[in-house]
């Protein structure tokens, strides 16, 4: 499923015929994929297997969200083993993706002896459980889980249809010249790269916003 299509575009935007078609349809699938790359996340729904690094913090951003369910949350060892981490360890907020390990008597630290406070034995240091966060690491945290939008909010397809209004009016422009003048005329090109409203948008949708 993609975000929006070209003829849905045509209706925002007025445009009858087929003359841009083909045009059109090119500038929305690069849209779409401009977005999802800026913003650092998927959005429609299905079903993802995701690998991330952890990074010793007891938070997960996951990739698509909001999240619907969690399969499985697995630590893969360097030797290529894996253990998937019991389903009570960790908590999900399905609207914005995030993952938190949390605690349940399986902390890494040690139980001091109430006998002798204070001073340790080799018997203690063997008390390290699993820990309750998502242990550093190279790609050793995989996240199956279902995620994204069944339906596709309308404010995200505006986005898609306001970046294709920008690149279909740039078409044919010499995108190297930043100013012109003809007699009277003169014309000199901003320094940003969006009109302002693109770029709320495009920020209001990227990693670590609800």
């Amino acid at each position: 499923m993609s975000l929006t299509s070209a003829s849905e575009y045509k209706t925002y935007a007025g445009i009858s015929g087929s003359t841009y078609d083909s045009r059109l349809a090119t500038l929305v699938s690069a849209a779409e994929a401009f977005v999802a790359r800026y913003c650092g996340r998927t959005f429609e729904s299905a079903t993802y297997t995701h690998t991330f690094d952890g990074s010793g913090n007891d938070t997960l951003q996951l990739r698509a969200w909001p999240v619907t369910s969690i399969t499985s949350v697995t630590e893969i060892y360097s030797d290529g083993t894996t253990e998937a981490m019991d389903s009570d360890t960790y908590r999900l907020d399905s609207a914005s993706g995030v993952l938190s390990r949390v605690f349940t008597g399986k902390g890494r630290w040690l139980g001091v002896p109430s006998s002798d406070f204070g001073r340790w034995s080799a018997s203690d240091y063997q008390r390290f459980g699993p820990g309750y966060v998502f242990p550093q690491g190279y790609q050793n945290i995989r996240v199956v889980y279902v995620g994204g939008y069944a339906t596709i909010p309308d404010d995200l397809k505006l986005l898609v249809w306001r970046i294709v209004d920008v690149w279909f009016a740039a078409a044919g422009q010499d995108h190297a010249m930043q100013s012109e003048s003809i007699g009277s005329y003169s014309y000199t090109k901003g320094s940003e790269p969006w009109p302002p409203d693109i770029q709320i948008m495009l920020d209001g949708w990227k990693v670590g916003v609800a």
